[in-house]
This record gives C-alpha cells, structure tokens and sequence, in this order.
C-alpha cells in the first residue's frame, strides 16, 4: 500500500484542514439551524421574479452531500497523481477549498433565505 504522499506535504495539509474545518462548520450551521424545519425550503431565488425553486431537507443535503463526495473525489485523484503530475494535485487540492467555500456560503444563503 502507498504511503499518503498528501499528507506528508505540509500546504496540501494545511488546505484539507481547512477544507475540512470549512465543512464542518457548514454541516454544523445547517444541522442546528434547519434540523426543526418540517416546512418547505427555499433554494433559489432571483430578485425579480421571486422564489423558483423549493425542496426539502433531502434536497438540501443531498446539495451538501454531493459537494462533499465532490471534495473526496477530489482528495482521492491528488493522491494517485502526487508523483506523476504534482501540480495537479495542488490544484485538487485547491478546488477543495474553493467547493468548501461555496458550500458554506450556499449554506448560508439558504438558511438566510428560510
């Protein structure tokens, strides 16, 4: 078995804890603000026309999800390209902290919009 050359390297380490703190915040902040919630939620809306799209909390997660198995997807790909293209998985790497970013601000434009 290989040796998880990600995280020997100390910035890749540092942007999947921050990805990995970025997450959590967001789950955490969605779990205790709509985990009551049995109404309808709002999940896009334009100023102009209003709300048009609703959904439920399966929606919402499942957004929340697939960013999330988004992000594996992303961690798995940098290990197998570590030694082959390196910048590669620097630039994984990176795109995880950008999908944690938008997710926690996806987060919070929803529950701000409920």
């Amino acid at each position: 078995m290989r040796d998880m050359a990600i995280f020997k390297q100390k910035v890749l380490l540092i942007f999947l804890g921050l990805t990995a703190a970025l997450f959590m915040s967001s789950f955490i902040l969605s779990f205790f603000e709509l985990s009551g919630s049995s109404y309808p939620i709002i999940l896009h809306f334009e100023p102009f026309r209003g709300v048009d799209l609703i959904g439920n909390m399966t929606d919402f997660w499942s957004i929340w999800a697939s960013g999330f198995i988004f992000a594996i997807l992303n961690t798995w790909l940098a290990e197998i390209l570590f030694y082959r293209e390196r910048f590669l998985s620097y630039l994984f790497i990176a795109a995880n902290v950008l999908i944690s970013v938008l997710i926690l601000i996806i987060s919070g434009v929803i529950i701000g919009a409920n």
